[in-house]
């Protein structure tokens, strides 16, 4: 299994997923390792890009040469990513080891439809065993656009956002976005709401925890909070796993008005942890989360629809408490670490042949 698994504390919901998944015994004793190929959000310049690439490929050509796998498993995004990571596959077909390609977003079918080279983006999916994909919407367009297997697996969580129990909903007050710090991420759309219920008496505090993916954006952010007066935004930065449990355990609310979305590991988390949601009804969210049954849905990019959505849970402590339980069975029932790696362990036997 390839993918991005630096040390805490990190960003994105791949890296996110694989600390999760990696804490189940199901996949070790299954015979499964590991290879990070993790590019750090800091080193995205060209060059820095080329070298930890080529660094990760050596390595796993090593593995290659040394172990003889029969499948790699390659976790991977759109655009330069998933170019990247099909360089790896093809280095696997090379060898005669089946691949599995595991992509994470939920962009993938507006980057193909971008693309000047979907020919090419078609000839890689093709070349693949088989690929997961994480929401029926995702998975709906690989069956359409390739000819390779198509499965679906859910994203899970790390078992620390079950190990304690949260505080009431009394005591919780704090606003919480957990992402990378992006406009795509509905960064802007978040702060002009915030804007708009500090004019209707809720000065909660909104934590925004996350890196950025592009040089520049924080400063972006916080030049934003300072020309418009937006009081009790705090940026937290890049923090660990049990960090984000602890923020979890303490918020009211999380917050992701996001522009698109596979189904995000860091909303699993707020859900485990039995926080209500507001989030963009866009990609696999809809499939996380019932509109008025475990959180509110609203339109991208429409913030006055935002702004409401938290007015509504911040008025009513009640209807928060229910939503949370809701969140925290489900994600227990359903997108713990070891139901997720008996999935793609079943994947992995229909590809060998084993069932």
């Amino acid at each position: 299994m390839a993918g991005p698994m630096p040390p805490p504390p990190f960003t994105g919901g791949i890296r996110s997923f694989l600390y999760a998944l990696r804490q189940s015994p199901v996949l070790p004793d299954y015979g499964v390792d590991f290879l990070d190929n993790d590019i750090p959000d800091n080193l995205r310049a060209e060059k820095c890009r080329i070298l930890l690439t080529l660094r990760s490929l050596a390595g796993l050509l090593a593995k290659l040469l040394t172990f003889r796998y029969r499948l790699v498993h390659i976790h991977c995004s759109d655009r330069l990513s998933f170019y990247e990571k099909s360089a790896f596959m093809l280095c696997c077909r090379f060898f005669a080891a089946r691949t599995v390609m595991h992509i994470h977003t939920g962009r993938f079918p507006g980057f193909y439809e971008q693309s000047r080279c979907r020919f090419l983006v078609r000839f890689l999916l093709n070349r693949a065993t088989a690929i997961i994909a994480v929401s029926r919407e995702t998975r709906q367009f690989f069956r359409q656009t390739c000819k390779s297997q198509v499965f679906q697996v859910p994203n899970c969580v790390s078992p620390i956002f079950f190990d304690s129990e949260p505080l009431p909903q009394q005591q919780r007050r704090d606003i919480l976005f957990l992402g990378y710090i992006n406009p795509a991420k509905g960064i802007f759309e978040l702060l002009q709401a915030v804007k708009l219920i500090r004019k209707l008496g809720h000065h909660n505090r909104v934590l925004l925890l996350g890196g950025e993916q592009v040089p520049g954006t924080v400063d972006r952010v916080r030049c934003f909070i300072s020309k418009e007066g937006i009081q009790g935004v705090e940026l937290g930065g890049e923090v660990t796993p049990g960090e984000v449990a602890g923020y979890c355990r303490s918020s009211a609310i999380f917050v992701l008005p996001s522009y698109s979305e596979g189904l995000p590991v860091s909303m699993l988390e707020a859900m485990a942890s039995g926080l209500p949601v507001v989030a963009s009804r866009v990609g696999g969210v809809p499939e996380l989360v019932t509109d008025e049954e475990n959180g509110l849905l609203v339109p991208p990019r429409d913030v006055e629809s935002l702004a409401r959505a938290l007015v509504r849970l911040l008025d009513d402590p009640e209807l928060r408490l229910r939503m949370g339980r809701n969140n925290s069975k489900k994600v227990r029932d359903t997108f713990t670490a070891d139901r997720t790696a008996e999935k793609i362990v079943e994947i992995y036997d229909k590809i060998l042949g084993l069932s």
